[in-house]
């Protein structure tokens, strides 16, 4: 068993930050928070992932289509797929990165 702390209000810092939450076999959780308009330009992961927003607001774009990240929201990006992130004043992020055997289940069936 692994117990994870994300911080919920990560107000003061450099305006790019991120924090190894986890690194095990098959998974990765990093927390990434972006301060005052940052941007993540567009780029891939070669592994399928999560991205759940945490605390502030932001704007995620895959393909032309532009996602609003708000507290509680998670999308889920496959192996390769594009996408940039814009952060407003504050946005934090958990990314969960599935490296290896370990895959997100499909339960939009």
């Amino acid at each position: 068993m692994n117990v994870i702390d994300v911080v919920q209000s990560p107000e003061d810092g450099v305006d790019k930050e991120t924090r190894l939450l986890f690194d095990g076999p098959g998974l990765k959780l990093t927390q990434l928070t972006l301060r005052r308009g940052k941007a993540l330009s567009e780029h891939a992961s070669p592994d399928p992932a999560i991205i759940e927003c945490v605390s502030g607001t932001g704007t995620l774009t895959s393909r032309n289509v532009e996602v609003a990240l708000v507290p509680g929201r998670r999308v889920v990006l496959e192996a390769g797929e594009p996408h940039g992130i814009a952060a407003g004043d504050l946005l934090a992020i958990v990314l969960t990165r599935f490296t290896g055997a370990a895959r997100p289940t499909d339960h939009s069936t």
